[in-house]
């Protein structure tokens, strides 16, 4: 493997060990909320440039951290749904 394609790869790897911890799960589902892929990048209806591009910049973000997870967005979705689910559970028996 070359030199680039091996970073590549030890990067990819570093982001699942990183966010396949408890604790890294739960920073996914926060930056799920934060970043989300469904935010729109379009402009707004009162034509705002900059916030579309602050949308862009937070979609983008996502897209690069669920590209280096190999996950698509339906995959992230499901785990961020089953994750609320059991966080809404434990919130019900404080």
């Amino acid at each position: 493997m070359k030199g680039k394609q091996k970073r590549e790869s030890k990067l990819d790897s570093d982001y699942q060990e990183t966010f396949g911890t408890d604790a890294g799960k739960r920073v996914l589902d926060h930056l799920y909320r934060e970043l989300g892929y469904e935010f729109s990048s379009t402009l707004p209806s009162d034509g705002n440039r900059d916030i579309g591009s602050f949308n862009e910049g937070r979609r983008s973000t996502w897209v690069l951290i669920a590209r280096r997870l190999r996950k698509s967005n339906e995959d992230l979705r499901r785990a961020f749904d089953e994750s609320e689910q059991r966080r809404m559970k434990e919130i019900e028996y404080e």
